[in-house]
């Protein structure tokens, strides 16, 4: 398996969560060095382990950074790399059988 393939299942894996998701799809969707406040990405449900699951999981990727209190996240240094698969999964949004994203 090649660098490809590994960022490919990398950005898959970030993508495999709700919570993930809409906080990569803020991101993607302000300017390069806007925060995002990770408890104001849904609304309905932020999940009780953001700070200890799902943002490490980020950051490990290189997806985001967080503030020292990560209270914002912000692009990190390979958030091109799961950009460009957002980009192909939002151009078939409408084959999804749920809600995009």
């Amino acid at each position: 398996m090649g660098d490809g393939d590994d960022a490919l299942d990398r950005a898959l894996d970030a993508l495999g969560d709700r919570y993930r998701r809409r906080l990569l799809a803020r991101l993607h969707d302000a300017a390069p060095s806007v925060g995002v406040r990770v408890t104001d990405v849904d609304s309905d449900d932020v999940p009780p382990n953001v700070h200890h699951v799902h943002l490490p999981k980020l950051e490990q990727h290189g997806y985001v950074e967080t503030t020292y209190d990560s209270q914002l996240a912000y692009r990190g240094d390979d958030f091109g790399e799961v950009a460009a698969v957002m980009r192909v999964l939002e151009s078939n949004a409408s084959e999804f059988p749920g809600d995009w994203p």
